[in-house]
């Protein structure tokens, strides 16, 4: 389990308020808010790519697999990208693994294309199969599906879901799509200047929230 306590601001600003945020191995988070109400924030605290001030308990020994909100991609192939985290690329059953992989993505008709030519939504999707490519016992994805179409989301989406029942991974990720919280997550948090104002199943907080800022968050998404 993964407990954070942290604080980060900006001058005067506050922009992460957290205390004793709890994240279970083998569960999924939708973190939900507005532009601005710390999801990028606490995710990079969580990995480990932000200095804040408190802590982040339970990932020492774990693996965390981050991938942030610009997906990048290297200068090489598609599959070169995807095979890049692994030591063991070299060999062919690790090379199959990553075929498979780009097969199950959308992406084996692009193998050989150098990745810094892509569209977004392809990056995004490289960028994506690069983290499945390994198992991990966290996976920090920021807006993962932020540059896709409807279907390659979908096809991501139904990826993603087969490694975590793999794996046992658990899954914390940021997301405008309400939809996508609801098909993918077991959990929602909702941060509004910072602070958590709500977190619960997913279903409890989307259609029956709590707290008045949750459901005037959840309408304006209704409109």
């Amino acid at each position: 389990m993964i407990e954070i306590t942290a604080q980060k601001k900006y001058g005067e600003r506050v922009v992460l308020d957290v205390e004793k945020l709890r994240f279970v191995e083998g569960e999924v988070y939708a973190i939900i808010g507005t532009n601005g109400s710390g999801k990028s924030t606490l995710l990079e605290a969580i990995a480990g790519t932000l200095k804040v001030k408190g802590s982040v308990r339970g990932v020492e020994g774990k693996d965390v697999a981050y991938m942030p909100q610009k997906s990048y991609a290297f200068s090489m192939s598609v599959l070169s990208n995807v095979t890049a985290p692994c030591p063991l690329f070299r060999l062919p059953a690790e090379r199959a693994k990553a075929k498979r992989l780009l097969k199950q993505m959308g992406l084996h008709h692009l193998a050989r294309k150098n990745a810094s030519r892509l569209s977004g939504g392809e990056t995004q999707r490289v960028a994506l199969a690069r983290m499945l490519v390994a198992p991990h016992d966290y996976l920090i994805l920021d807006e993962p599906s932020a540059s896709m179409d409807v279907e390659s989301t979908l096809i991501s989406e139904e990826v993603l879901k087969d490694y975590l029942e793999r794996t046992g991974c658990a899954l914390i990720f940021a997301t405008h799509s309400m939809a996508q919280a609801r098909r993918l997550s077991d959990k929602v948090v909702f941060l509004d200047g910072g602070k958590v104002i709500e977190m619960g199943y997913t279903d409890e907080v989307l259609d029956n929230p709590k707290d008045d800022r949750t459901k005037a968050f959840l309408d304006n998404f209704a409109r």
